[in-house]
C-alpha cells in the first residue's frame, strides 16, 4: 500500500482541520485570570465572574482562537518515522497495529474562533464559532485495511462511532453580587446564546463482523444507524444557557462553579438524512460465486449485477428526510484560584460532562495551574491536567499583560511530553480593556470628632509617586497600578497616619483614614461664684514645657488649643479670691472647664424652710456686719428657699423675716473666715406649732433627768435662741397608769426639770419658756391598753405659744 493512500484514510479518520470550533468548551490554554475569562468570554465559561471586582469594567476581545487535536496511538515521533517512508511494509504495519488500543483507534480535533466580544459593567456580549470531531474505529477495521481479509478469521466492526457538530453561538451575559455576611459577596450570573447550527452528523456504535475462508464469505451488520443536517447559512437555529456562581472565601481564595449549556436545543431542518442500515451475506461457495461472475456482461450493469447476486445476501435500509433536534452537551465545572500576591497565583479546576461526543467526554478532567508574573507585564504560565479526551496534558503559557491591552499565547501536550505526546492544544486571545489600575478612595476623618479633614495624601506604588488633597468633604482617589502600595496621610495639627496594603490590577479599594489631633482645646467660662457675673479674669495655664497666659474676654470666656496632656489652670481676678484646678486635655475634644471665683473673705448660704414640713418659705435676710452693726445688704430667697452671699471675712447677724406672716422672725451669727463657705440653714416656726418629744428620760418615778436626755433639750435650747422673739410652752405627759392626782403631780415636777435645764444651759430668760404637766389628761391614744400605747401616751411636747411683742 503506498503512503499517499495511507495518509489520506488517516487524515480522513483523524485528523480533518476545524477552523471555526475546538474540541472542549474550557480548553486547558484558557486561564482562570486571562482577560479572555474575566472579559467578554465569561459569557460562555462562567457568567457570573461578570461582575467579580477584578473584571475590569469594559473590555473588547479583538481575536479569540484555539486548536485542539489528540489521538490514542500516535505521538510526534511516531508520525516523523511515519512520514519518511514511501511505503509501510509489514514490519512498520506490525508496530503500528501495536500501537493501537485494544478498543480501537480514538481521535479529536476541534479548533475555535472568537471575534469582536465586548463586556461593559456587569453585561457582555460575545460571538463565537464552536466546534469539534470525535470518532473511534475497531482496531478490526484498522487491521482489515492494513493486511487485507485474512482467511479463517473473524473481523469485529463493533464500537465504531463518530460525531461531527459545527455551530456558530452568540451569547449574551449578566451578573450581580449578593452579599454573604459582612465580608463575603455571591457573584451569580446567567448567560444566553443564540446559536445557529452549521453541521450536525452522527454515526451510533456499529455492531457487526465479517468472516472469510478459502471456499465461503460471511458478513453480518446488526446496526449502522447515523443523521447528519447541512446549513452552510445557519439555517439550524435554537438557544443554550449558562448559569455560574463565584465566592471569595476569603480575601485570596475565589471559587466558582458553572454550569454550560444547561438548557439547549438546536433544531435541524436544512439538507438532512437520518436512516440506518443493517443486513448479512450468507455463507457462499467462492467457486460458485466465481462461475455467476463469468457469465455477467462487462462493462458492469448494476440491475443485472444485483439480480445475479441478490440469492446470497439480505440487506434492509432506511433513509428519510426527517426533521430532528440536537441538545448541546451540559458540562459541569468547579474552579478554585488561590492568590497571596501579584506574583503568585494557584489554580485548580475540575470539570464533568455527561455524554461523550464532539464537544465533551464523561471521563472527569481535573486541571492545576499556576502563575508566575515577577515583572508584572509579562506572565508565565504552567501546570497539568488529568483526565478527559487528553488524559493527561503538560500546560505552558505566556502573555503581555499591560494596563490597557493585553496578549496570551498558550500551548499543551496531550498524553506525553515534547515527542512522546499524541496531541496538541494552541491558543491566542488578544484585546483591550479598561485601566487595570486600582482605584483608591476614601475619606479623611478626624478620629474624635469624624469630621472631615482637608489634608495630604501621598502614594507609591513600585517607582509610581503622587499626591492628593482631600476636598472640603474629606474624600480623596486615585488610581495606581497593582502592587504594594504604601500611603501617608497628613494635616497640621494632626499625627501622620500611614497606612500598606496590597492592590490588585482593577481592584476598587475604600481606605477610610482617620487622623489623630496633636491638640484638644480647653473652652473656659470665669464668673462670680455668688452673682454668676462674667469676669475677665486672668488665665495662666502651666504645662510639662510651656506656661501660657490668657485673659477671658468680657463674657468670662477663652478658648485655648493645647497639645493633649495634663496642666495646672491658674485664674485671677481683683478683689477674687484665686482658684487652681487640674484639668486634663484629650486628643481633639473640648473640655468645658467653669471656673467659680469668690469675693476675697468667703460666702453665707443655705435654705429658708418651714421646721415641720421642710417646704420652702420666702424670706428676707438683713446682712448685719457685727463690728459696726450695720447692714450690709439685704437679699431675698429664691423660689426653692435658698440665698447665697459673698462677705469679707468678719462676724455678721443674719435676720430672716419671713414673707408669710403666720412664720415667726429668726436670727442668727455667723463667723466667716477668708476663703470659707458657711451653710446655715434657717428651720422656721409657725405659731402654734408644736413638736413631740418621746426620748426624753427620766428616773422611774422622779423627775430626775437622765443625761440621755440631754442633746433632745439642747436642740429645744437652739431653736429658742434662734427664735428669740417667741414664747414657747414646755408640757409634760403621761400615760393612765397610776392615779389622776398623782400622774399630774409627776408630769408638772418633769416639765419643770426640762425647762430648768434648757433655761440654764442656754441662758434663756425664763419667762420665754412655760413648764405645764397634764398627767393623763391629754392622751395621744385614748383607753390605750399595750406598752406600745402606752408609751405613745408618755411624752413631752414643745408648742410656740406666741411672740413677744
Amino acid at each position: 500500500m503506498r503512503k499517499g493512500l495511507l495518509i489520506s484514510v488517516l487524515l480522513i479518520l483523524c485528523v480533518i482541520p476545524q477552523v471555526s470550533g475546538h474540541f472542549s468548551y474550557q480548553n486547558d490554554c484558557e486561564w482562570l485570570t486571562t482577560p479572555s475569562t474575566y472579559g467578554p468570554n465569561a459569557v460562555f465559561y462562567n457568567p457570573a465572574l461578570l461582575s467579580y471586582p477584578k473584571s475590569p469594567g469594559f473590555s473588547l476581545d479583538f481575536l479569540r482562537v484555539g486548536v485542539n487535536v489528540t489521538n490514542n496511538t500516535f505521538s510526534i515521533s511516531n508520525w516523523n518515522d511515519f512520514v519518511e517512508k514511501d511505503t509501510l511494509d509489514v514490519n512498520y504495519k506490525d508496530f503500528v497495529m501495536d500501537l493501537i488500543p485494544p478498543d480501537g483507534f480514538a481521535a479529536s480535533v476541534g479548533a475555535n474562533v472568537g471575534l469582536l466580544g465586548f463586556k461593559i459593567g456587569n453585561f457582555a456580549f460575545c460571538p463565537r464559532g464552536v466546534s469539534g470531531i470525535s470518532q473511534v474505529i475497531a482496531k478490526d477495521l484498522i487491521d482489515l485495511g492494513f493486511y487485507g481479509n485474512e482467511l479463517g478469521r473473524t473481523y469485529y466492526l463493533t464500537g465504531t462511532r463518530a460525531e461531527a457538530m459545527v455551530y456558530n453561538e452568540f451569547g449574551l451575559g449578566y451578573s450581580r453580587p449578593f452579599k454573604v455576611g459582612e465580608n463575603r459577596n455571591l457573584y451569580v450570573g446567567i448567560s444566553f446564546s443564540y446559536v445557529r447550527g452549521i453541521f450536525y452528523g452522527e454515526i451510533e456504535r456499529i455492531k457487526g463482523d465479517f468472516t472469510s475462508d478459502s471456499l465461503y464469505i460471511e458478513a453480518n451488520i446488526d446496526t449502522f444507524r447515523y443523521r447528519y443536517s447541512l446549513s452552510p447559512w445557519g439555517s439550524n437555529q435554537g438557544v443554550s444557557t449558562n448559569i455560574g456562581f463565584a465566592m471569595e472565601m476569603n480575601e485570596h481564595t475565589l471559587i466558582d462553579l458553572s454550569f454550560k449549556n444547561l438548557l439547549s436545543t438546536v433544531g435541524c431542518v436544512h439538507d438532512l438524512e437520518t436512516g440506518f442500515f443493517a443486513g448479512n451475506l450468507e455463507p457462499i461457495n467462492v467457486l460458485r460465486y466465481l462461475s455467476v461472475y463469468r457469465h455477467l456482461p462487462m462493462p458492469a450493469d448494476s440491475e443485472k449485477w444485483g439480480d445475479a447476486f441478490e440469492e446470497f445476501y439480505e440487506i434492509d435500509t432506511s433513509t428519510v428526510e426527517e426533521k430532528f433536534s440536537v441538545h448541546l452537551p451540559i458540562l459541569m465545572s468547579f474552579g478554585l484560584s488561590y492568590q497571596t500576591s501579584e506574583t503568585w497565583k494557584l489554580f485548580l479546576q475540575y470539570e464533568q460532562g455527561f455524554k461523550s461526543g464532539a464537544l465533551t467526554t464523561t471521563t472527569p478532567k481535573v486541571t492545576l495551574s499556576g502563575e508566575y508574573n515577577p515583572l508584572r507585564v509579562l506572565p508565565l504560565r504552567g501546570g497539568f491536567s488529568f483526565g478527559g479526551q487528553e488524559s493527561f496534558s503538560t500546560i505552558i503559557g505566556f502573555g503581555f499583560s499591560f494596563d490597557q491591552f493585553y496578549m496570551d499565547f498558550g500551548a499543551a501536550e496531550h498524553k506525553g511530553i515534547f515527542m512522546g505526546a499524541e496531541g496538541y492544544s494552541l491558543s491566542f486571545d488578544m484585546g483591550i480593556r479598561s485601566s487595570l489600575k486600582a482605584k483608591v478612595h476614601g475619606t479623611i476623618k478626624d478620629s474624635v470628632t469624624l469630621k472631615p479633614l482637608i489634608a495630604k495624601v501621598a502614594y507609591k506604588v513600585g517607582d509610581k509617586r503622587g499626591e492628593r488633597e482631600s476636598n472640603k468633604n474629606g474624600t480623596y482617589g486615585f488610581r495606581v497600578p497593582s502592587g504594594k502600595l504604601f500611603i501617608v496621610a497628613a494635616k497640621k495639627d494632626y499625627y501622620q497616619k500611614k497606612i500598606t496594603k496590597t492592590v490588585g490590577p482593577g481592584e476598587t479599594v475604600r481606605q477610610d483614614i482617620l487622623l489623630v489631633p496633636k491638640y484638644g482645646y480647653v473652652v473656659c467660662s470665669v464668673m462670680d461664684s455668688i452673682t454668676s457675673k462674667p469676669l475677665p479674669a486672668k488665665i495662666v495655664v502651666t504645662g510639662a514645657e510651656k506656661t501660657l497666659e490668657v485673659t477671658a474676654d468680657e463674657k468670662g470666656a477663652a478658648k485655648i488649643k493645647l497639645l493633649a496632656g495634663d496642666y495646672k489652670f491658674d485664674v485671677s481676678y481683683p478683689e477674687y479670691a484665686p482658684i487652681i484646678k487640674k484639668v486634663t486635655v484629650p486628643r481633639g475634644m473640648e473640655v468645658q472647664k467653669v471656673f467659680r471665683l469668690l469675693k476675697a473673705g468667703g460666702a453665707i448660704k443655705g435654705l429658708v424652710y418651714d421646721a415641720k414640713t421642710k417646704e420652702p418659705v420666702p424670706a428676707t435676710i438683713s446682712v448685719v456686719d457685727g463690728a459696726t452693726n450695720k447692714e450690709v445688704t439685704l437679699l431675698n430667697t429664691d423660689d426653692k428657699g435658698a440665698y447665697n452671699v459673698a462677705l469679707k471675712k468678719g462676724t455678721y447677724l443674719l435676720k430672716v423675716t419671713p414673707s408669710i406672716k403666720e412664720y415667726i422672725y429668726q436670727e442668727a451669727t455667723i463667723s466667716l473666715a477668708s476663703g470659707e463657705t458657711v451653710n446655715r440653714d434657717f428651720a422656721l416656726l409657725k405659731k402654734k406649732m408644736k413638736f413631740v418629744f418621746h426620748n426624753i428620760l427620766f428616773d422611774y418615778d422622779k423627775a430626775t433627768l437622765r443625761p440621755e436626755s440631754y442633746p433632745v433639750l439642747d436642740s429645744i435650747g437652739k431653736i429658742m435662741v434662734e427664735n428669740p422673739t417667741i414664747v414657747a410652752e414646755l408640757s409634760g405627759h403621761t400615760d393612765s397608769r397610776g392615779s389622776r392626782s398623782y400622774n399630774a403631780r409627776l408630769s408638772q415636777r418633769r416639765a419643770n426639770s426640762a425647762r430648768n435645764y434648757i433655761i440654764q444651759q442656754w441662758h434663756l430668760v425664763p419667762m420665754r419658756i412655760i413648764g405645764k404637766g397634764y398627767g393623763e389628761d391629754r392622751p395621744i391614744i385614748p383607753g390605750a391598753r399595750a406598752e406600745a400605747e402606752h408609751q405613745q401616751n408618755r411624752r413631752v411636747e414643745f408648742t410656740v405659744m406666741r411672740e413677744l411683742k
